[in-house]
């Protein structure tokens, strides 16, 4: 991987210094867990996995929002005593 633009190069040192965030999940309120769907799961451990530095991009109607929500609320709410 030689001769990268700096700007992939920087992309690539952002992405692997991320902060593996998954065991934040465990947080999740059993009440609300208990609703989310397989794949907003998926999502949520994905997006705390890569730090919260992640794009979500699904059809509308299947829980953007409420993966978002819960992954901010698990990061950064404790952060800021919110």
């Amino acid at each position: 991987v030689e001769n990268l633009d700096p700007l992939v190069q920087r992309a690539i040192t952002a992405s692997t210094s991320a902060p593996d965030l998954r065991d934040r999940y465990d947080k999740i309120p059993s009440y609300v867990e208990s609703k989310l769907l397989p794949f907003q799961r998926d999502g949520i451990r994905f997006i705390l996995q890569h730090g919260c530095r992640a794009f979500l991009a699904d059809e509308m109607g299947l829980g953007k929002t409420l993966q978002a929500i819960h992954c901010l609320k698990l990061n950064y709410f404790d952060t800021f005593n919110l």
